[in-house]
C-alpha cells in the first residue's frame, strides 16, 4: 500500500514538473507536435534528440520502446475516413506509434497515459508502405478514424541521427458518409440557396490561374478540410474564419475573414510560388517598441512558419529582420534589427530545425513598408522579420 501510494506521488510530480515547463514548440516533444493541416507528402528532419520531456513517461508497459530521437506530429480527422501512411528513412531505422485521444487534448492525454495505442511497429524498420491489396500487411499504417477523432504520430530513431524522414499521409473520406465528387477544382457547399454566399478563390499570385490547393478552413467549434481552387458556401450567420491554404510548390498561407450573414463576399487568396529568392512576411508578428521582444500573444503567428520549414527540410532560408526608424540607419538600429531576425532564429532552432538551414540577415530601415509611417500600425508594419529562400 506505502508502495503504490509513493509510486503515485512520484507520478504525479514528475507530471507537475513537466507541465512548468509548458508551453514548449520543440518537435521532438509531444507539447511541440506539428499539427498537420492537410494530407501530402512531407520531408522532416530528427534533431538529434528526444527533446525536454519524458513524453511516455506514463507508458513504462511499452515493449521495446525507449524514446531516444523522436519527431511528433498530430493529426485530425476531417470526417469519417480512414488515415494510412507511408515513411521512410535512408540511413538507419524507426519505430512508429500512433495514439489516438480520448478526451480531446492529445497532449494531456499522453501525459497522463490515457491516450488509447492504435497502431506500432513490432520493430524497427526503414520503410513503411501505404496498405495496398498486393502489399502483406505488415509494416503497414491504416487506421479508422470518426470526425474529430485526434491522433498523434510519433517516429523514434537511434540517438544522435539527424537524418531525414519521408513520409506521407492520405485520408480516404468513407462512401457512406461523404461524396468523393466534393474533391473537385470547384467545392459548392451551399445548402441554402437564397442565403448570401462566401466564396474563397485560390490563385497564383503571379498568373492569377487557379491553384489546387488543401484548405482548412477553422472556426470557433471546428475545423474542416477540403481540397480545391474555388469553395463556395452558405452564410446564414456571423462568423470569424482562418482560412489555411497550403499547395505543393508555394508558401503556405493563413489568414482570418470575417463573414456575415447579409452580404456575400468573395475572398481571393493569392499564393506565392516557392522558389529560390522569394520572400515571405510573417503575418501579424509584431515587436515592442526599441526592442526586440515579441509583443505578446503575436509570437503565436511564428507556429505556421515553424510547421512550413520542418516539414520542408530540403529548404534553407534567410531570416531577415528591419526596424521602423524613419529614414536612420545607424549601427544601433542594424545592431536591433539583427536581434529581431536572431529572436526569431533561435525560436526555429528551439522547435527542431536544423540552425545549419537557417541564416540571419539585418536591414535596419533600408526597406520599410511605410517610409512614411502615419500611425502606429505602419509604423509596427515596419517592424518585422521576413524569410527569404535560398
Amino acid at each position: 500500500m506505502r508502495i503504490s501510494t509513493l509510486f503515485f506521488l512520484f507520478f504525479t510530480f514528475t507530471l507537475s514538473a513537466q507541465k512548468v515547463l509548458l508551453p514548449n514548440h520543440n518537435i521532438a516533444d509531444c507539447s511541440g507536435a506539428v499539427e498537420l493541416q492537410n494530407v501530402g507528402n512531407f520531408n522532416s528532419e530528427f534533431t538529434g534528440d528526444k527533446g525536454r520531456l519524458k513524453d511516455f513517461f506514463a507508458y513504462s508497459y511499452l515493449p521495446n520502446f525507449k524514446e531516444t530521437n523522436s519527431l511528433f506530429f498530430k493529426f485530425t480527422a476531417p470526417r469519417n475516413g480512414k488515415l494510412s501512411l507511408a515513411a521512410k528513412i535512408s540511413t538507419g531505422k524507426f519505430d512508429l506509434i500512433v495514439l489516438k485521444s480520448i478526451s480531446g487534448n492529445i497532449v494531456d492525454d499522453i501525459y497522463y497515459g490515457r491516450a488509447t495505442i492504435e497502431k506500432s511497429t513490432k520493430s524497427p524498420v526503414s520503410e513503411i508502405l501505404i496498405p495496398k491489396d498486393s502489399i502483406a500487411s505488415k509494416d503497414t499504417i491504416s487506421i479508422n478514424l470518426k470526425s474529430d477523432d485526434i491522433v498523434m504520430m510519433v517516429f523514434n530513431t537511434e540517438k544522435g541521427l539527424k537524418e531525414f524522414l519521408n513520409f506521407s499521409i492520405t485520408f480516404e473520406i468513407s462512401d457512406e458518409f461523404e461524396n468523393p465528387d466534393k474533391f473537385k477544382k470547384v467545392i459548392d457547399e451551399r445548402k441554402n440557396g437564397l442565403a448570401a454566399t462566401m466564396e474563397i478563390q485560390i490563385r497564383d499570385a503571379e498568373t492569377g490561374l487557379p491553384v489546387i490547393s488543401n484548405v482548412n478552413i477553422k472556426d470557433k467549434k471546428k475545423s474542416n478540410l477540403y481540397k480545391g481552387s474555388d469553395l463556395i458556401f452558405s452564410t446564414e450567420k456571423m462568423n470569424l474564419l482562418t482560412i489555411k491554404c497550403d499547395a505543393t510548390g508555394y508558401f503556405f498561407s493563413e489568414e482570418t475573414f470575417k463573414v456575415y450573414p447579409d452580404s456575400s463576399k468573395i475572398i481571393k487568396i493569392q499564393l506565392q510560388s516557392l522558389s529560390k529568392g522569394k520572400k515571405l512576411k510573417i503575418d501579424k508578428l509584431q515587436f515592442i517598441k526599441g526592442t526586440d521582444q515579441i509583443f505578446p500573444g503575436t509570437e503565436s503567428n511564428l507556429i505556421g512558419v515553424k510547421d512550413f520549414l520542418l516539414l520542408n527540410a530540403e529548404i534553407k532560408i534567410e531570416v531577415q529582420g528591419h526596424v521602423n526608424n524613419e529614414g536612420e540607419n545607424d549601427m544601433s538600429s542594424k545592431s536591433l534589427s539583427r536581434k529581431r531576425a536572431r529572436k526569431v532564429r533561435n525560436f526555429f532552432k528551439a522547435c527542431g530545425v536544423n540552425g545549419k538551414r537557417l541564416t540571419v540577415k539585418a536591414f535596419s530601415n533600408k526597406f520599410p513598408i511605410y517610409p512614411n509611417p502615419k500611425n502606429e500600425k505602419e509604423s509596427q508594419a515596419n517592424r518585422r522579420v521576413e524569410i527569404k529562400i535560398l
